[in-house]
């Protein structure tokens, strides 16, 4: 049977690259018009090859801000590799590299095989960088784990007798790079720990106090009681069915949005609204942390309950490649787009926000925060976000996988860059290792903080 990680982290890490959700639920890529199966003859290869460069070429909005990478050249020695790959596998493993180059979150090769390899799991352990250093945040309480004595706050140093920075770089953002630390780090971390389901994996560990030991762990997700493990983004974005909300404290209100794909979240905010509108909350907490995007219709359908005023939308910029204007020497012109979104009618929530970020705070979550900011009615609490956009394009490759690649560059209202950078917290919480070993959300203490300021505040 597939692991729940398996089938689920497709969905995490696709939810970025859509519009909407509902054709994202899959592990596999969606079949596309004009695919072939895979023959591996070398017209084939190149064939493929070349549509990730031509395609890349034409939509990519962001070769301005790589200055070092030569993408014809990076096609061109790229050459070689696809004709000399033993098998497909292979020959996919040199596109994402190729791709993964362009350092960028919603531009990628999907291979035949989707996000994640389904016969691949991983032990359940969650892990998370603090201060540069692997650290465990969760883990299940199986027999093994807790044989291995494997808590949080426990650092990792090594994965299979390799530096885990260097297994990091050279085994992961080697294929799957979105180029801004902090998503890297909260969302493609999940992949250090993967491979083939059920094998043995060795850990070097060390201790709060320095001590260092070595454990073994079996690469198998499920839980005590056989309930899958799941890493806090891949709950919220696949497993999570309704808002998490709950009373902090009086007046104030937490609310955790899982994700922006589901239309009954929207439902469900909305109709807390109703409620915020007249009980007397005097704040709201929003939760964003792990929130990877999805559809921008839920989302603006609930900041329409939150504003007395339009709100207005990221700026999109993409290119026009006109050829005429190049062979003429001229440069080649960029259009914009953006919108303003209205308040809804009947009741809206009028008191103070803030919003958590993070590092897999993305896409659509992103442009709730940047929209919610750029009207005065939120402030940002926590760390930067992932600091990615732009609505890919899908092209089939042959054997089976798929080319995004981003179609526009984003900027806050304002103008502010984000894409490639992440949105900057109005008051940034880094979480610590003795927080992390404690259990302690110094994020969400914070949060409440500025929220009882903000309410406390004369208006």
């Amino acid at each position: 049977m597939k692991s729940l990680m398996s089938s689920v982290l497709a969905v995490a890490l696709l939810l970025p690259l859509a519009c909407g959700l509902p054709a994202a639920w899959s592990a596999e890529p969606a079949g596309s018009p004009g695919g072939e199966s895979w023959t591996g003859t070398p017209e084939q290869r190149l064939w493929g090859l070349m549509q990730v460069w031509s395609e890349t070429k034409a939509a990519f909005p962001h070769f301005d801000a790589r200055p070092g990478l030569d993408w014809d050249a990076a096609a061109r020695d790229a050459i070689p590799r696809v004709l000399a790959a033993p098998d497909r596998d292979a020959y996919y493993a040199v596109l994402m590299e190729l791709v993964a180059r362009l350092g960028d979150g919603h531009t990628l090769v999907l291979p035949p095989w989707g996000y994640v390899r389904p016969d691949f799991d991983g032990p359940p352990v969650e892990l998370q960088v603090v201060d540069g250093r692997f650290l465990v945040a969760r883990a299940a309480p199986t027999a093994e784990i807790t044989t291995a004595l494997l808590a949080p706050g426990t650092e990792i140093v090594a994965v299979d007798g390799e530096p885990v920075r260097s297994r990091f770089e050279d085994r992961v953002l080697r294929y799957h790079g979105r180029g801004v630390s902090q998503a890297d780090e909260a969302i493609n971390l999940y992949y250090l720990l993967q491979g083939p389901r059920g094998s043995r994996m060795s850990l070097a560990v060390r201790e709060a106090g320095g001590a260092e030991r070595t454990v073994g762990l079996t690469r198998d997700s499920t839980g005590p009681g056989g309930e899958p493990f799941a890493w806090r983004f891949v709950e919220w974005n696949l497993i999570a069915q309704h808002l998490i909300t709950r009373q902090l404290e009086s007046g104030i209100r937490y609310v955790a949005i899982p994700n922006f794909g589901e239309p009954r979240f929207a439902d469900e905010f909305l109709a807390l609204v109703d409620t915020a509108a007249v009980d007397g909350t005097r704040a709201l907490v929003i939760d964003l942390r792990y929130n990877l995007g999805g559809s921008s219709r839920n989302a603006e359908a609930m900041i329409a309950g939150l504003i007395d005023k339009p709100a207005a939308t990221a700026i999109m910029r993409y290119p026009h490649r006109v050829a005429a204007l190049r062979a003429w020497g001229e440069p080649e012109p960029w259009s914009e787009k953006s919108w303003e979104v209205a308040p809804r009618a009947g009741r809206r929530y009028a008191g103070p926000i803030v919003i958590m970020t993070a590092g897999a705070t993305n896409s659509t979550a992103e442009d709730f925060a940047l929209m919610l900011r750029g009207a005065g009615r939120a402030v940002l609490v926590g760390g930067p976000t992932a600091g990615s956009s732009g609505n890919a394009l899908v092209v089939p490759l042959p054997g089976g996988g798929q080319l995004r690649a981003s179609t526009f560059a984003a900027r806050c209202p304002d103008g502010t860059q984000y894409v490639g950078k992440g949105l900057v917290p109005d008051v940034a919480v880094a979480p610590t290792a003795a927080d992390v070993r404690d259990g302690l959300d110094p994020v969400l203490a914070r949060g409440v903080a500025k929220a009882r300021l903000l309410a406390d505040a004369p208006r």
